[in-house]
């Protein structure tokens, strides 16, 4: 093993090349130092334009300070410029990183800083009037310790060669078509590069929905199909990332009332006495129900169940006439109780639940969210137990309609953000 195999295998970095567009990235023994250097391909340092255009963008890059840009100096020789000597640093490809250590990917916040850090970088870029053009994994360096990402050559510098292909070859499927035929070059040719780098990091991982829209309209081959700018397409990221949190956070929400509502069940004890009593009377016009129950059906322990009754307690044979006419009334009175119930509570939880989804509730912080999930939860509680006395029943039935309409409102609700969600990409 020589010196730099050693300092290799000390640095947990094997010995290899990695091809860039410009040539062929590597580390380098210089003056007994450990260097990051590029050596230029051959078949662009024979050519003058390239030659002036990478010295164009290396005056471009001096004026960068942001942690994001790579420096790098010129070697030359008699022959002319042959290698890039990069600036000392702890960083390396980030094929090499997702090679070495492809779960990273599934870290917390890995994959949301690599693009918030690059989304911000290339918009500084082009506020300069720069354009990266090319976010091959190759190219893309990323810091050891944080991944904190790093671009080296950009390369509008580059457009005035004669043969751009030459300099993209074997990089194509991350370099905009219209940048490969020499028309018209904006942001949105690196909106394409980003979401072709974004979609080649999930190639072993599943993409998560938020991110897989994003890319999908990125990608687009026609530049007036795709996002217009690098704060357009971060919006859209975004508001997607916060509606899967809202309904995360919502989900959570509802099934802590769940749970409540479950313990409730188990832990009150049900009633063993019969009573027959008339309940107030409620306004029944518009939901009265077609088939009102029978007295055969009374003997179907699930329906005592639901009156109050323990099946084991009371045999309704023995009751007279008059007795089951009472407890059969006051089965048909529960049961326009319940339909009463149903109908205010739908209302009432629509109206609310519905702003759960709306999208400016969706763009809102995470804390936000929690906070007025929490808070809508329960409001509709309250609303469960007002309108339940108003309705004349009991708690146990009232908590279980509750939860049948907001478990199905929240799946109605769900399905159309998406549905929403997809058609804008549409």
């Amino acid at each position: 093993m020589n010196y730099e195999e050693l300092l290799n295998a000390q640095d947990g970095t094997p010995t290899q090349r990695e091809q860039l567009p410009v040539g062929f990235y590597y580390k380098k023994l210089i003056d007994q130092k450990y260097r990051h250097v590029v050596e230029l391909k051959p078949s662009l340092v024979d050519s003058i334009v390239f030659y002036e255009a990478l010295k164009t963008d290396q005056k471009t890059t001096l004026r960068l300070r942001s942690k994001q840009q790579l420096h790098y100096e010129l070697h030359e020789d008699s022959g002319g410029v042959y290698e890039l000597e990069l600036e000392q640093g702890n960083y390396q490809p980030l094929t090499q990183l997702l090679s070495n250590n492809p779960a990273i990917v599934a870290s917390k916040g890995f994959v949301d800083n690599m693009i918030d850090a690059l989304m911000n970088f290339t918009e500084e870029l082009h506020r300069e009037g720069i354009f990266h053009l090319c976010y091959a994994p190759q190219s893309v360096f990323v810091g050891k310790g944080d991944n904190e990402p790093m671009l080296l050559c950009h390369g509008s510098s580059f457009l005035s060669m004669n043969n751009v292909g030459s300099l993209y070859e074997g990089f194509e499927e991350f370099v905009a078509p219209e940048v490969l035929a020499r028309e018209q070059v904006d942001e949105r040719s690196d909106v394409y590069s980003l979401g072709k780098l974004i979609e080649y990091i999930f190639n072993s991982s599943e993409m998560p929905y938020e991110i897989k829209k994003m890319v999908k309209k990125a990608t687009v081959a026609d530049p007036n199909q795709r996002y217009k700018t690098i704060d357009d397409m971060r919006s859209a990221y975004k508001q997607r990332r916060n509606m899967r949190r809202s309904l995360i956070t919502l989900a959570a929400a509802l099934a802590i009332v769940l749970v409540g509502v479950w313990a409730y069940f188990e832990l009150v004890p049900e009633p063993v006495v019969v009573e027959f009593e008339n309940h107030p009377k409620a306004d029944v016009s518009e939901v009265l129900p077609d088939d009102p129950y029978t007295s055969e059906e009374l003997y179907d322990p699930d329906m005592l169940e639901l009156l109050g009754i323990n099946p084991d307690s009371v045999d309704l044979s023995v009751l007279s006439d008059e007795e089951m006419r009472q407890l059969t009334d006051s089965a048909n009175q529960m049961m326009r109780a319940e339909a009463i119930f149903r109908k205010n509570f739908q209302r009432e939880a629509e109206r609310r639940l519905s702003k759960i989804y709306d999208n400016s509730y969706m763009g809102a912080n995470e804390q936000n969210v929690m906070a007025n999930s929490r808070s809508t939860m329960d409001d509709l509680m309250q609303i469960k137990e007002q309108l339940a006395r108003d309705a004349g029943l009991n708690d146990e039935r009232a908590g279980r309609i509750y939860t049948e309409v907001i478990t199905q409102i929240t799946a109605e609700r769900q399905k159309k953000a998406e549905e929403e969600a997809e058609a804008e990409e549409q």
